[in-house]
């Protein structure tokens, strides 16, 4: 609330609505593709909801995602960066690289013909990321057994600080205008990154 406050900004948390199709299924937002449901095309329908009712003027917005909200985050970025005024990933476990050598999720090889959508890198750059992780989030996570998909992320490291620093270096080599933010003291803590985001959000608001 402070950070809306101070901003003259409204705060939109999106739900997902999960256990859909396969009842087990949690994970299905995060890959935003899931059978013929877009995930992607959900959030802004509410954003555009949101707008409507409120009488917000502009059709863009800052987005923040964190874990799985992150790699949400970081594909929502990848499919819409005219809709962003600049986006915060943070600590995703199973990043999406700017790979054209690697299949999605891992990377963007086959991105086109998923989406029907060619990826926009002169837009991208013009989209300010920040990248968020804990110092201590280094618990191994191994998701190769999950999917074929899933295989090569080792290869990106063996944990989320690995695999975000790898995204950072990613992102650099393609002239994405990131920051990355690594927390002191913080292994997979989605509060301990606030912050820092906020901080991050306010300085895009005050320049525009």
């Amino acid at each position: 609330m402070d950070f809306a406050d101070s901003t003259f900004t409204a705060i939109l948390a999106p739900l997902f609505p999960c256990g859909i199709i396969d009842r087990q299924d949690i994970h299905n937002y995060k890959f935003i593709k899931f059978h013929d449901i877009r995930f992607d095309f959900l959030l802004l329908d509410m954003v555009d909801e949101v707008t409507e009712t409120f009488g917000i003027i502009g059709d863009k917005f800052l987005l923040h995602g964190f874990s799985g909200g992150g790699q949400f985050t970081n594909r929502f970025y990848y499919l819409h960066p005219e809709r962003l005024l600049a986006v915060s990933i943070g600590s995703p476990g199973r990043p999406t690289y700017l790979d054209e050598n690697e299949e999605w999720y891992t990377g963007i090889k086959n991105f086109e013909t998923i989406f029907d959508k060619k990826l926009d890198f002169e837009m991208l750059k013009k989209v300010p990321v920040l990248i968020s992780v804990g110092l201590q989030d280094t618990e191994k996570i191994d998701y190769s057994e999950e999917s074929d998909n899933f295989k090569s992320i080792l290869q990106h490291g063996e944990n989320r600080l690995e695999r975000t620093r790898n995204l950072y270096q990613n992102f650099l080599a393609h002239d994405i205008n990131v920051q990355l933010m690594e927390i002191d003291g913080a292994s997979h803590e989605p509060a301990k990154v606030l912050d820092g985001v906020k901080q991050f959000f306010s300085k895009i608001l005050e320049d525009i």
